[in-house]
């Protein structure tokens, strides 16, 4: 078996000190061999004299075939030597007691002596063999078994990665898909917003041109009329600045003595709001960028605003939600020539200073009986305290009381005379003398509803206020000009 035995060395390979380790140019020699022959990192092949640049028998692959083959031939020779320790008279012939069974019957699956040739299996008839050659034989068939299981696995393992790989490529393949046409749509995306930029640098003049005629006024007539011409052209900005991109704004700036107030200004439906004043903005509107953000002097809207009969608005929301859920808008329209009609505005926008902005709602009169109203007004933590004196009651005209009314309400202190109260049923036979607005529409009207029917209605917040500056519907004449 030289086959088994490494060609330096002549000792047979082991699982131990002589594994056999394959060279990279094809040739097998023992571990303890390869370890002894490196020199300065260098192996040089006794067969084929090639250098092969190594630290360590460890670097060669271990030759797994002869190993097993090696572990094999270890076995049969166990088994052999304990069949002739068991089965000592096999070396003779059973049949020819001083004949030696030299051969190997293939026909019969039996060793036989040479004798036995002759009668019981003659070479004419049966197949015979050496038992040396049968053995051979044998672990031939092992070593080509082991290796053709050990391709079978190799072939297996290869087909399984070429599969993985193929499944990899194809998802790498439509993942690219997908970025070429994302990349596609941002170019799109870029381009439609370099236009909508450019659209809106041209608005950004228009409002400019608006603040310049403002400053331009030169008395109350001119006043009256411009006032008018810039809500119209105010409007018309708004509508074209929300054509342009959603998150550019218009704010109005109220300029005092070491402090600036800010609202903002938007279009919804066919009316332009302000906002109510607030200082609390100032950090919001540092990180916005500039370039997209529309801003007017407060004093210029504000003698443009409808001060006889004001449409002021409130939203409303729930505070048992985090954040807080908006529920609705309420537009009031108050009446005309009344100091509290005109404190509800001045709360409403936050002119002043104080506002009904976060003010929480207190009480529901009469729940569930004729004449319900819901009550709110305790800003600034509840001092609710006029910003008008002597707003006595039954200085307006007494009204019947109907649902959507907003009322004043008397208190013990009549400095909290900044507190309303809006019905939600009628009282027939009753009337109101603090009354000074109605709500205008029966969306509102259901909102305040919804509100007084939660069990506990101090969870209801004004979320927002302001008033409402322009309607498109309506038409504005100046100078024999009509404005549609």
């Amino acid at each position: 078996m030289d086959f088994l035995e490494c060609n330096v060395c002549l000792d047979q390979y082991n699982d131990d000190d002589r594994r056999p380790h394959s060279l990279h140019c094809g040739h097998t020699y023992c571990s303890k061999c390869i370890d002894r022959y490196i020199e300065h990192q260098m192996f040089k092949c006794p067969t084929c004299r090639k250098f092969h640049f190594v630290s360590s028998a460890n670097d060669f692959p271990p030759n797994y075939d002869l190993q097993a083959a090696v572990q094999h031939f270890k076995s049969n020779v166990a088994d052999d030597t304990t069949e002739e320790e068991n089965k000592a008279d096999l070396k003779v012939c059973p049949h020819h007691n001083t004949c030696q069974l030299y051969f190997h019957c293939l026909t019969h699956s039996e060793p036989v002596c040479r004798e036995c040739t002759v009668l019981r299996h003659p070479r004419g008839v049966c197949r015979l063999i050496s038992v040396a050659l049968e053995n051979d034989k044998q672990l031939s068939i092992s070593c080509v078994e082991a290796q053709y299981t050990r391709t079978g696995e190799a072939c297996a393992k290869l087909i399984t990665e070429k599969e993985a790989k193929e499944h990899q490529i194809g998802t790498k393949e439509q993942e690219i898909k997908a970025m070429m046409e994302q990349l596609k749509q941002l170019n799109q995306e870029h381009t439609n917003i370099e236009d909508k930029i450019s659209h809106f640098n041209g608005h950004k003049r228009h409002l400019e041109n608006v603040k310049e005629a403002l400053m331009c006024v030169k008395n109350a007539e001119d006043l009256q009329k411009s006032s008018e011409l810039v809500l119209k052209h105010l409007h018309e900005t708004m509508q074209l600045l929300s054509s342009v991109k959603e998150d550019m704004e218009a704010w109005v700036v109220q300029t005092k003595p070491g402090q600036q107030r800010f609202a903002q200004l938007s279009l919804q439906d066919t009316h332009l709001y302000l906002h109510v004043l607030r200082d609390d903005v100032v950090n919001d509107l540092s990180q916005l960028d500039m370039e997209h953000v529309a801003k007017l002097p407060y004093s210029a809207l504000r003698d443009a605003m409808n001060l006889e009969t004001p449409l002021c608005f409130i939203e409303i929301g729930y505070t048992t939600s985090n954040p807080a859920k908006n529920v609705g808008r309420i537009h009031i329209r108050l009446n005309e020539n009344s100091d509290r009609a005109q404190q509800f505005r001045l709360l409403c926008t936050g002119e002043m200073g104080p506002s009904y902005h976060n003010c929480n709602f207190t009480d529901v009169l009469k729940k569930d009986t004729l004449g319900t109203s819901l009550v709110g007004g305790n800003y600034d933590g509840g001092t609710a305290e006029a910003l008008i004196p002597n707003l006595l009651e039954g200085e307006e005209n007494a009204q019947d009381i109907t649902a959507g009314l907003l009322t004043g309400v008397i208190q013990n202190d009549s400095s909290q005379n900044a507190i309303f109260s809006i019905y939600t049923s009628k009282r027939p036979g009753h009337k109101d003398g603090l009354a000074f607005g109605r709500i205008e529409d029966d969306l509102g009207l259901a909102v305040v509803i919804a509100a007084t029917e939660q069990e506990n209605v101090k969870d209801i917040k004004i979320m927002d206020c302001g008033v409402a500056l322009f309607n498109s519907r309506q038409q504005i004449a100046v100078d024999d000009i009509t404005y549609i």
